[in-house]
């Protein structure tokens, strides 16, 4: 029958009937996730190097072979490798991957983290990349005066 919880021990079998082995696997996928991914400015610019930081975490059994890749679209550049070994994580493990990035001009897309661990189901992230237009940074106009009071424009 089905087990219910009591305070005597757990019997197997019947009067006269001894176990040999007894095996429990737990049925369930490892569970990993990206808790969240975050970008260094608030606002970022094209032609400005940004960096995206990604934070893995494990919450089940031990896992093996975990991997995360980053792939942004054609208009942005990652200047780092896009995909990453993280080998095992421990139950309850927490590890960051940061990558640089740079778009070379305005632009509004989106890049896709993928995590994938042995026997756990992948995981995707959708993170949105809006990089504004350069600051043009005006030139002001300078103007100096000399001891004799003539004045220099610059």
């Amino acid at each position: 029958g089905l087990c219910r919880p009591a305070q005597s021990p757990v019997t197997i079998g019947g009067p006269g009937m001894r176990v040999d082995e007894v095996r429990i696997e737990n049925p369930r996928q490892p569970v990993v996730r990206i808790a969240h991914v975050t970008q260094e400015h608030a606002i970022m610019r094209a032609g400005v190097p940004e960096t995206l930081t990604a934070v893995v975490q494990n919450l089940s059994q031990e896992v093996t072979g975990a991997s995360i890749r980053l792939d942004v679209p054609e208009t942005v550049r990652c200047l780092d490798s896009p995909a990453r070994e993280l080998g095992a994580l421990a139950t309850g493990a927490t590890k960051t991957i940061q990558w640089r990035v740079v778009a070379e001009r305005e632009t509004s897309d989106e890049a896709l983290i993928r995590l994938t661990a042995q026997g756990a189901p992948p995981v995707m992230v959708r993170r949105p990349l809006v990089f504004f237009p350069a600051l043009a940074i005006a030139r002001i106009p300078r103007v100096y005066r000399s001891l004799t009071g003539s004045s220099l424009n610059l």
